[in-house]
This record gives C-alpha cells, sequence and structure tokens, in this order.
C-alpha cells in the first residue's frame, strides 16, 4: 500500500500585519496633529467679527487694549457707594483716568490732528483743575465742562475715524449734557455714573476696532 504524504498546511497568521497597520495608522495620525497645531501657534491671536450687516461694516480685531483703557473701563463699571463726597475726589479720579484712556486711544491708533490735540489739552486742563480744587463750589459746573471736552474728543475721532459709532458717541454726549451746573453734584451721582458708563464703552469700542481709514 503506498504511504500517502501528507503536508502541513502553512500557518499564515495575518495578525502581526494586522497590528503593523495599525501602529502605522497611529504614526500618521499623531504626525497629523502636530502639523496642524504647528500651524495654529503661528497664527496670529486675533479674532475678527464685522459691527451691523451693512456694506462697509467695521471690523472688529481683540487686538491687546491699552492699559490706560482697561483701568478706566474697570473704574467706570465699579459701584459707587459711599465713593462719592463733597472732596469729588471719585469724580475727578474718573475724568483723570478717561483722560489717560483717551491719551492711549490716540497713541495707539495714530490718531493726529490740531483739533484733536486742542480738545486733548483742554481736558486734562479741566480734569486737573478739579482734582486741584476740592473746595470749589463750581464743582457741578467745572465737572459738565470736563465731560463736555471729554465727549468733543470723542467726537471727533469718531468722526474721522469711527463713522459707524456715531449713536453710542451721541449717547455719551447726552449724559455729558444731563449734568445741571446749578446743582449740587452729590445730587446728580447717577448722572456721573451714566457718563462714565457710556464713555467708557466708547473708549473700550474704540481701543478694539480698526480704523476705517
Amino acid at each position: 500500500m503506498a504511504e500517502i504524504e501528507i503536508q502541513k498546511k502553512k500557518n499564515n497568521n495575518i495578525w502581526p500585519w494586522i497590528i503593523g497597520l495599525i501602529i502605522a495608522a497611529i504614526l500618521v495620525w499623531l504626525l497629523i496633529e502636530a502639523f496642524d497645531d504647528d500651524n495654529i501657534d503661528d497664527e496670529p491671536a486675533t479674532t475678527t467679527e464685522t459691527i451691523g450687516s451693512e456694506p462697509g461694516a467695521v471690523a472688529i480685531i481683540s487686538d491687546e487694549m491699552p492699559d490706560e483703557v482697561e483701568e478706566y473701563v474697570t473704574f467706570a463699571q465699579q459701584e459707587t457707594d459711599g465713593e462719592m463726597d463733597l472732596s469729588h475726589a471719585y469724580t475727578s479720579e474718573g475724568i483723570m483716568k478717561l483722560a489717560a484712556a483717551l491719551d492711549a486711544l490716540v497713541e495707539q491708533k495714530d490718531i493726529e490732528g490740531a483739533e484733536i490735540d486742542a480738545k486733548r489739552s483742554k481736558m486734562k486742563r479741566k480734569a486737573n483743575f478739579i482734582r486741584q480744587n476740592e473746595a470749589s463750589t463750581q464743582h457741578a459746573d467745572s465737572i459738565k465742562s470736563a465731560f463736555a471736552a471729554a465727549t468733543d474728543l470723542m467726537m471727533s475721532i469718531q468722526q474721522a475715524n469711527y463713522p459707524n459709532m456715531n449713536q453710542q458717541v451721541n449717547e455719551v454726549k447726552t449724559a455729558a449734557d444731563a449734568i445741571q451746573p446749578s446743582e449740587m453734584t452729590l445730587n446728580q451721582k447717577n448722572s456721573v455714573k451714566t457718563f462714565f458708563e457710556k464713555s467708557s464703552q466708547v473708549v473700550e469700542s474704540m481701543a478694539s476696532t480698526n480704523k476705517s481709514n
């Protein structure tokens, strides 16, 4: 009887191939993720959005805001309980911080012009007068003048560089006009607070908005 030779089938184990392919896929994925992270890190850390849907709407860019603007915005948002007294130190401080914020804004945006400079000087004079004359009996009149000077400066900046912010600046002007020179400032705390809040919103918006020209 003839012998039948039986050959064992070769053990073709495919698991090493499968594992190798999985490892290769993981390595490729890790390389792609690393490449994408590098691209993200290289991009400027700014975000952009648009005010309004009309043609020519102003683009908002979240650049780093000047410290003076941040300080004024923080000041304007704080509670005023017990802050306003006969010395008017609170109001004086607010006007000085607003003057510094507007100064920083003009420098940041490289805004030039003789009219701008003249109004900056006038506002600083008014702010200094209030700070240096705490015993004056004409505080309300001086405060109104300082608010008016600040508003004039903001309007000049807005008209030349931020046409879409006309309504916001007009609200600041309304707040400044609400101060009554013949009435004690302590009886007008809400009006003073409103002016600081409205003007801080305008300054903050200008600091984070591209000039349109």
